[in-house]
Order: C-alpha cells, then structure tokens, then sequence
C-alpha cells in the first residue's frame, strides 16, 4: 500500500513558502482576488482551505506562522484520503493522483486518472469508486 508520508515528502519539494501575491485568488480570504482579507498562502495551503481549517478568519501572522503538523493534516485530509492514496499499492502511481489533486483538485485528479485507464467517458465520475481502485491495483 501506498505511504502518505512519502507522497507528501515528493509533493512538499514543490509547494513553497509564504506568499501574499494580490493577484493570487488563493491569497484571498474569500478565495477571490479582492474579495476578503489579504492574508497570503504558505506551503501551498491557501487561505480559504486554511481558514476552514481553523474555522476562523486567519490574519498574516496565522499563515506565516501556519504549524508543520497543521499542513500535514490539511494535506492528507484534503488530499490524500480522497483519493483513497493508502488503499492503491503502486507508491507512484498514488503519487502522481496525489500531486494532481494537490494542483488541481481531487475531482480532476480522479477524473484525469480514469482517462489516463481508458475509462469509457460516460463512466467517469469525480469519485474513487472500488471498481476503479481495483482497476489501479490490478498492476
């Protein structure tokens, strides 16, 4: 079975620090440039999935300041259990559905995957059903 530990480790190198770009949505508040506080991102985790995340409005100092076992869990909850990452046995395979869910979103992960498998158009869902976790497994 696949190890969150290292899909996390793979992905991390790739999500940076503190940034409080005010073109960036995610560094909004509200998710929309303009629309809220500017608060900033860290380690990838923008501010609206922080905010959920501490179900409170988060100021600068919470994100810059944003705890190491915080972003672990905001990731595997987010990310990593959607996409069922501890049931597919292949660590690369996980990895690659993992880093594309962190990018851009679990539903298209998910989606991207199935046609990745030649899954028939009409049958893809956002969800990852048994069937197409054994379809993953049977490699």
């Amino acid at each position: 079975m696949a190890d969150f530990e290292k899909a996390f480790k793979r992905t991390g190198i790739f999500e940076g620090g503190y940034t409080d770009n005010p073109d960036d949505n995610g560094n909004w508040t509200g998710g929309k440039k303009g629309v809220g506080d500017l608060v900033g991102t860290n380690y990838g985790i923008s501010a609206p999935v922080y905010m959920a995340y501490i179900k409170r409005k988060p100021t600068v100092q919470d994100i810059k300041n944003m705890p190491h076992a915080a972003v672990k869990d905001i990731y595997k909850k987010t990310y990593w259990s959607p996409i069922r990452g501890n049931e597919i046995n292949d660590q690369e395979v996980a990895n690659g559905i993992y880093d594309m869910a962190v990018n851009s979103g679990v539903g298209t992960a998910i989606k991207l995957a199935k046609r990745a498998k030649r899954i028939p158009e009409n049958k893809i869902t956002s969800k990852m059903d048994d069937d197409f976790l054994n379809l993953l497994n049977q490699q």
